[in-house]
């Protein structure tokens, strides 16, 4: 059937590459195989184990960067 539509995915990291857009194909797997793939752990199964990695949209080398701090809103409802 292959992947069907496209989504798209942001990556919020400390140590994210800044700007970085990922070329390859990605699907949901790939976040499963990038934990294995980190610390060393076999594929589960047959689907992350073809899946490519996300590790090109990380610098783990790189100063982490600051934390985004947004300003609380309220967003309760008025009656």
């Amino acid at each position: 059937y292959g992947f069907g539509p496209r989504v798209p995915a942001l990556i919020i990291s400390p140590w994210a590459k800044p700007g970085h857009v990922e070329h390859r194909t990605l699907e949901f797997a790939s976040v499963l195989k990038l934990i294995e793939v980190i610390h060393g752990l076999p594929p589960l199964g047959p689907r992350d184990r073809r899946a490519n990695h996300m590790l090109d949209a990380f610098d783990f080398d790189q100063e982490p960067l600051e934390p985004l701090i947004l300003e609380p809103r309220d967003c309760s409802i008025a009656e």
